[in-house]
């Protein structure tokens, strides 16, 4: 792990995860060494005391779903590359980027709607309508270009 903390980046998250998945054909093998006890080999079959001669489990050493469930995640190495804190993350910023482009795209239809009141109305509203219109385009900018590039 020491490796690690002198990398940054794509290099660290790439070496990080494919540590956990070698971490994880450890556990996986290691289990198979220190908890199975159950391979049944035909040419042998009073070889494993924990089972019969017709490769059914003794009484008393039942099967374990929980360690099979383990010995199947950690044989998965596609598994152990999965990031899903990050992933969420991901998510939610796209999320709360979306909303907040929807935000500025209802500004503008303000803008319009000022600007077309101010284009058929007559006399001193005119002139209100349209400042008021130019200055939300202007808010309405500002708000696009600090959103795009944050």
């Amino acid at each position: 792990m020491e490796l690690v903390g002198q990398l940054s980046g794509r290099v660290a998250d790439q070496v990080l995860s494919e540590a956990q998945a070698d971490l994880g054909i450890a556990r996986y093998l290691g289990k198979q060494i220190d908890n199975q006890s159950y391979a049944f080999d035909p040419s042998n079959p009073t070889g494993n005391p924990f089972l019969r001669s017709d490769g059914t489990y003794l009484p008393g050493h039942p099967y374990r779903a929980a360690l099979a469930l383990s010995i199947a995640e950690n044989a998965d190495t596609a598994l152990h590359g999965l990031a899903p804190e990050q992933l969420h993350a991901s998510a939610e910023a796209e999320h709360t980027r979306g909303v907040d482009f929807t935000g500025i795209a209802a500004l503008f239809v303000s803008v319009m709607v000022l600007l077309t009141l101010a284009a058929v109305v007559a006399g001193p509203p005119k002139a209100w309508l349209a400042g008021s219109g130019a200055a939300l385009t202007v808010v309405g900018l500002i708000l696009f270009a600090t959103v795009q590039f944050s």
